[in-house]
């Protein structure tokens, strides 16, 4: 089963594969702040090199109402530069871990022949356990470098928590390292929901979820959605199961011969 880290999926006593397109883009969501908060204190350092470069003369021609002087702009103080500083040094620290992990993840989808890619022969592939030697390797390394933030040490928690879970792709030529198709089949809904302005009616939304369910699974299994429709409305299970591919039909009958 492909599933997002949903606590809820941890009950089902099922062969599991974790979503690794919602891990790294959570990676990245959080390399993406860390950069931001970076390069924030980077360009206050910057204009205050600027400012102490150049001498700080009154201009009197912007005078207040009341006739002072503008309040003119003041170098930042050492304790100041320093804290933006160290905000710098750990930005970089942590872009760097997440990254990383970032790499380490995104081989799943790689198409250049590495062992751990979706696209490689299933026996060109590693096994989950040499895949999950690997991620600790790379986990050792940043424990032992120290955490750079909360985010990584939850992170790293939850590769940890889900071991095999993470690859099963590599030993199952049937499972992908993503919910992505699942997501995908349900989009319509999504943006027919968005189009529609949400469903007034719980009825309706019940009503059309349900054809929406069946026209996709007609999709799915390469059948006319149309051709169901007749059996479904005459109330023939049996006929539309069969249409569906979700049951076999049933032999003629045999003619007995006298």
């Amino acid at each position: 089963m492909l599933s997002d880290f949903w606590s809820a999926y941890n009950k089902l006593n099922v062969e599991q594969q974790k979503c690794l397109e919602h891990l790294v883009r959570e990676l990245r969501k959080i390399n993406l702040r860390a950069i931001d908060k970076r390069d924030k204190a980077k360009k206050k350092l910057e204009k205050d090199d600027e400012l102490r470069a150049r001498e700080i003369v009154p201009d009197e021609t912007k005078l207040k109402k009341q006739g002072r002087l503008a309040k003119q702009p003041e170098p930042l103080t050492d304790k100041k530069r320093a804290k933006l500083e160290e905000i710098i040094a750990q930005s970089e620290k942590i872009s760097c871990q997440l990254t990383a992990f970032y790499e380490f993840f995104q081989q799943a989808w790689k198409k250049d022949g590495n062992d751990m890619s979706v696209h490689a022969p299933i026996d060109k592939r590693i096994s989950i356990s040499e895949a999950e030697l690997r991620l600790q390797l790379l986990i050792q390394e940043v424990m032992e470098e120290g955490p750079a933030n909360a985010d990584i040490e939850r992170m790293i928690k939850r590769f940890e928590k889900y071991g095999p879970c993470l690859f099963t792709y590599l030993e199952n030529p049937n499972i992908m390292p993503d919910n992505n198709a699942a997501e995908r089949a349900i989009r319509p809904f999504v943006v027919q929901r968005k189009v529609s302005g949400n469903f007034i009616s719980p009825e309706v939304m019940k009503i059309y979820g349900i054809h929406m369910s069946l026209y996709r699974t007609c999709k799915r299994n390469d059948v006319n959605y149309e051709e169901v429709i007749i059996p479904l409305l005459k109330g023939d299970t049996a006929e539309l199961l069969r249409l569906l591919g979700l049951r076999e039909g049933e032999p003629p009958p045999e003619i007995e011969c006298k």
